[in-house]
Order: C-alpha cells, then structure tokens, then sequence
C-alpha cells in the first residue's frame, strides 16, 4: 500500500518542516499499525488526537476503533474501558474547543517495522486535511461510531466488554464502568444503558450477574425503572428461584414499588403477564430490554468458540518444547515468552480449575498454566 504524503500548501504550517502526514494519511497509517498490532505505536499518537479541533474529530473516528480493537485483541480489558472513557469524555471538550487560527503544530509519530533498530519516524499534522488527498482509505465502523458530534461505542464493542469482564468475575467493575458511561451520555434517570445491559443478561440467564449490577446500583444510588426490577422477578419466578425471587421483592419494597400487593399477587402478576400500572408503577410488557443488546452477545460468544480452536493450537506449543528436549534440540525459551506475553498476556489469569465450565475450557487452562510454568511468567 502506497502513502502519499504531500507537503503542506497551507501557509500556516512551516515551509521548512518538511513532509506532514495529514488526517487522511495518519488514518492510514493507524489502519497499518492495526494490521501488525503496533498497539505500543497507535498509543503514541493518542496524545495528539486527542486534542484535535471540533472540526476534524469525526475523521479520527477511525484510530479510536483501531486503538479499541488492538486492545481487545490483546486481551487488555482495563486498556478498552480507559479509552472508552476517554473517548465519552471528550464530548465535554469538545464543547468548549474553539477555533484554532494558529500554525498547526507537528510532532513526529513511529512507522515501520519495531524491528529496527532504530525506529523510523514520520512528521504529523493531527490538525491538517488536505482536500484534494490522492487516497482515500476505507473506513471500517465496527466498534466506534460518531453520532450527533460524539463518538459512541456499537453494541459490538458493548458487548466484547460486558463478556470480557463477566468472564473474568469482575462484575463491579462493569457496574462502575457503564454507570461513568451513563454519566457521560447524561442519561441517568430509569437506568437507560445499565438497564439494556440488566435486560440483556436476564433474556440469556445470566441471573446472578443481572442481579449484582442492580445490587451495584443500589449502592451507588442510581436509579433503576421498575420494569427491569420486574423483569428479574419474573425470571426468578419462572426458574422456581424462590429465595431470590423473595430477596428481590424485599428490595423492591424497599426501593418503593409494589408496596401495596401481596407477595402472591406479584407473582402471580409476574407469572401470567398481566401488570396494573397505578399499582405496579411498571410497562405491561415483561419482555424489555435492548433486545439488540442481548443478540449480539450470543453472536460475540460464538464468535470467540470459534476462535477457541487456534488458542488451542498455539497453547499445543508445549508439545513441541517437550519434543525438542528429547532430541537434545536448542529451545529459545526468551521468544517464547515474548510472544506469549505480546498476545495471551492475560489469558486465564484470573481463571481456576474449580470455575472451568466445560472439559475444554479445563484443558486449555492447564496448557496455558504449563507454559507460564515452564516460561517463569507469573
């Protein structure tokens, strides 16, 4: 792939500067870096981005959802939810950045192979689009979209994050991360996007989890409509759950619904459908929620099954080593470990044997805690 870097006809930028990569040109750049997963070079671009003017920010839509998708590929979930709020954050910038009439700043910015030595370096002019750009790159929107002068993450990237962090067991981290995400989209009252993500969990049973983030809004007094503390309700009451569903009820009480029924009356309302909204203070529909929400995490989770089957093959590297000690054969345990630390940092870090849920999941876990063994990763 060719770059065409043009000099700069603006007169505000230095005749002696030399060739800048403007926005059209650093977007490809980015997409480059994403193929390789250059995360380390994509970061040192951020700074710049990040401060951009109003004008030129729905170009750079495209280095966010690079930068976002490198980090889910490395398994970095806290790297994602940082830049998530980064990106949410920038709608309160954005609205006081002015105009900017003074010379576009350059800074230098990394491209080519890490490889090297020493490193190769190209000028860049976060704030100049040539108009007349001889390429035009592809803009892929999978994970960061811009809407209304902000950007907003896909429900693809909603979910990546919801089941990165249940697989992990951090719940209450979700829970503090979409409720700082509400915040920034200003949408606090009823619940808005915690209650999709509460909603979508109930519709694919994740009950427990559904649950403790209603809990974790509790306790941080965020308000939750009633329609999805009925949701819960109903499947409690429909998996014959009935110390939870009574638990639930007794919150709800608290929290000032359904106060003047009885607990047969609510479940029994909950069971055949049929709501009072004076008394119930609820939707008449028992089946809410982002129902777009909760089908795209089907979608992810058998994405990532798929996606098993080469974890394994890589993990099956101990075959080999082992192989290669037999036959006395040099075995360089240093690249090994790099290349495990560059894309399975993470993997199953947080995992016990007592928590695999099927056969298969147990036997990747043991490769993945041989191999730490043998490499002497912690």
């Amino acid at each position: 792939m060719w770059i065409i870097l043009q000099r700069p006809a603006d007169h505000r930028v230095d005749a002696t500067s030399g060739v800048g990569a403007d926005a059209h040109s650093i977007v490809i750049i980015t997409q480059i870096h994403e193929i390789n997963g250059q995360r380390d070079d994509l970061k040192k671009f951020k700074c710049h981005i990040d401060q951009v003017s109003i004008q030129l920010v729905r170009h750079y839509r495209q280095f966010y959802d690079s930068l976002l998708s490198l980090h889910f590929t490395l398994n970095d979930i806290d790297g994602a939810a940082g830049l998530v709020l980064d990106m949410c954050r920038c709608r309160d910038s954005l609205s006081i950045r002015k105009d900017r009439n003074e010379s576009y700043k350059t800074c230098l910015g990394p491209i080519g192979s890490y490889h090297l030595r020493e490193g190769l370096k190209i000028q860049i002019v976060p704030e100049l689009l040539q108009k007349d750009s001889v390429f035009k790159m592809d803009s892929k929107q999978e994970l960061v979209l811009f809407s209304n002068g902000k950007y907003v993450l896909s429900n693809k990237a909603l979910v990546k994050l919801i089941i990165a962090y249940k697989g992990d067991g951090r719940i209450g981290e979700l829970s503090r991360l979409m409720l700082s995400l509400q915040k920034e989209l200003g949408t606090l009252e009823g619940g808005g996007l915690i209650s999709d993500v509460i909603d979508a969990c109930i519709q694919l049973g994740w009950l427990e989890t559904a649950h403790d983030i209603l809990d974790d809004m509790e306790l941080a007094g965020a308000p939750i409509g009633s329609s999805t503390y009925m949701s819960l309700l109903t499947a409690y009451y429909k998996g014959k759950m009935a110390r939870e569903a009574k638990a639930l009820l007794k919150q709800m009480r608290k929290a000032g619904f359904v106060v003047d029924l009885s607990d047969e009356m609510v479940m029994t309302t909950c069971l055949l459908g049929v709501v009072d909204k004076n008394r119930m203070h609820t939707r008449t529909s028992t089946s809410i929620g982002n129902l777009g929400l909760a089908e795209s995490l089907v979608r992810e989770m058998k994405k990532q099954e798929k996606a098993i089957l080469p974890v394994v093959v890589t993990l099956r590297v101990m075959e080999v080593i082992g192989h290669m000690k037999e036959q006395n054969m040099y075995c360089d345990k240093w690249m090994y470990k790099s290349e495990f630390l560059k894309f399975h940092k993470d993997l199953y870090r947080n995992l016990k044997a007592s928590n695999t849920r099927t056969e298969a999941q147990s036997k990747r876990l043991e490769y993945v805690e041989a191999f730490r063994k043998w490499a002497g990763i912690d």
